[in-house]
Order: C-alpha cells, then structure tokens, then sequence
C-alpha cells in the first residue's frame, strides 16, 4: 500500500524567524520597483496576517474606517469575523484607494483574467518577490511569522515577566479555527482592544 499509495511531502510554509531578515525583506520590497498595488498587497498581507486568498479577494465593502471584515466562508472558523485596522494599515488601504478607486477589489491588478477577475492570481505576489531575490518567506508563511514573533515578546508587569500577548489573542487575529460552539461564540463577541493591541505592535515591530 505504501508503494502503491505514496503520501505526498509535507510541504511547510516558510516563515522568518530572524528580525533582521525580516526587516532587510520589507526594504527591499518597498524600495523595489514593482507595481504599487503589489506593494501594498505584500505589507497589508504582512501586517494582518491572514490566508493570501483573504486579502487578494479582499473588496472595498468588507472594509470600513477602523474594520476589515471576513465571512464565514473566508476562513475556517465558519464565522463572520472583524479585525481592527492598525493605523499602518489604513494609511495603505487610503494610497490604494488613490491607486486603483475604491470599488470592487481592492488590490486591483491592472489586467482581468477570466478565472480571478481583478484580483491578482495566487503566483502574482511570490513571483514578484521571488524575482527581487527573495526565496525564503511564501505568503502563507505571513501567519507564522507573526505568530512566532508574538509568542516570543515578553514585558514586566509588578515585576514579574511574562509573554506579551496571550496565545489566545494570537490564534484569534490569525483567525484559527475555535473548537466548541461556547469557543465560537466567545470569538464572536470580539476582543478589539486586544486584537488592536497585538496589530499596532505588529506595525511598530516591522518598523513601518
């Protein structure tokens, strides 16, 4: 059976582990010359952290002035959800606005393909990236990256240190799926403040 039925590799997705890589990447995809919507496409991905799909597919209506909203078809929660929009983040949604109008997709390609629309391909961004010589991050490793660098932040509170941010926190804005129907409904409720928290330092620790 093993010979017959061969199971297919694991394939992980590459997340960077060393801030000084990761901040060497953002330089250089900001100071490249590739189309600006890509730009943004690549840093607003970076910063919110979620499935590439979520955020090529992303339209101006799930977007409002402090919220960027997902539904249940979105992700694998099985939930409409919300994430607050750090301050970064809404100054690269107002440039895309600039960019492309503010209808329909918003990471808009300048071309239609009759299988995705104006939303880019799944390739179109780690082909970008790949060509400014860039071959150890993949969009699906945005999730990892963040959620490794969250786990490690650490702060003193009356004197005793201790993570940063809950786990809990974490695998919410990163929109893991909930396990029980009181999971669900806890999610549901939204712990913006938290999220935003967790978001702005994200910003603050990419340098943008």
């Amino acid at each position: 059976k093993d010979v017959l039925f061969i199971k297919p590799k694991t394939n992980h997705r590459k997340a960077i582990t060393n801030k000084k890589r990761l901040l060497e990447i953002i330089k250089i995809v900001k100071n490249s010359g590739i189309d600006e919507t890509i730009i943004n496409m690549f840093l607003f991905n970076l910063i919110m952290a979620q499935r590439p799909h979520q955020i090529r597919e992303l339209t101006w209506d799930r977007v409002d002035e402090n919220y960027v909203y997902f539904s249940e078809s979105d992700n694998k929660t099985k939930i409409n959800v919300r994430l607050p929009l750090p301050k970064k983040a809404k100054e690269i949604l107002e440039y895309q606005k600039k960019l492309t109008g503010d209808e329909g997709i918003v990471f808009k390609s300048k071309t239609r393909s009759l299988k995705s629309g104006y939303a880019f391909s799944d390739m179109t961004l780690m082909a970008n990236i790949k060509r400014l010589g860039i071959d150890d991050l993949h969009a699906h490793g945005f999730r990892g990256t963040l959620a490794t660098f969250a786990i490690r932040e650490t702060e003193v509170v009356d004197g005793v240190k201790r993570g940063k941010f809950e786990k809990r926190v974490i695998d919410e804005v990163l929109l893991h799926t909930r396990g029980s129907e009181v999971d669900k409904a806890y999610f549901r409720d939204f712990n913006s403040d938290e999220h935003k928290r967790l978001l702005e330092w994200w910003c603050e620790f990419l340098e943008l």
